[in-house]
């Protein structure tokens, strides 16, 4: 539940950890920053039918991981991994059911973005 996770980041900030995310399945995403005293709750989108849920949460990880390792700031991290994770739930399996580039891009930047713009912004 949500105290228990504010809970939990206020823990780790006090154990010394200076940015803390935790995942919260469907409801998205609590962030602790560094520097920052307030606790940002981030939801993901709504999958409007979920078929499986395996690998979802390494889905989620590996976007941050990417978009973090990109430069994008925190926060735009923890909300494109939602997104994206969001249309893995919609398809069987794990790997097979991560979204290819364009289909993350179009999430993380919505459809009105620049092909080669998404583009750029995905690669490493």
């Amino acid at each position: 539940d949500a105290a228990s996770a504010r809970a939990a980041l206020r823990t780790l900030r006090a154990q010394g950890a200076r940015t803390v995310v935790i995942t919260l399945g469907p409801q998205g995403c609590m962030l602790l920053e560094e520097g920052v005293d307030e606790v940002k709750t981030l939801p993901c989108p709504a999958a409007p039918t979920v078929v499986d849920t395996t690998g979802a949460g390494d889905c989620w990880l590996g976007c941050f991981a990417h978009f973090l390792a990109s430069g994008h700031q925190m926060t735009q991290c923890c909300q494109w991994a939602g997104a994206i994770a969001t249309l893995s739930v919609q398809s069987r399996g794990a790997q097979k059911s991560y979204p290819d580039r364009s289909q993350a891009a179009a999430v993380a930047w919505g459809p009105s973005a620049a092909p080669a713009t998404a583009a750029a912004l995905l690669q490493l």
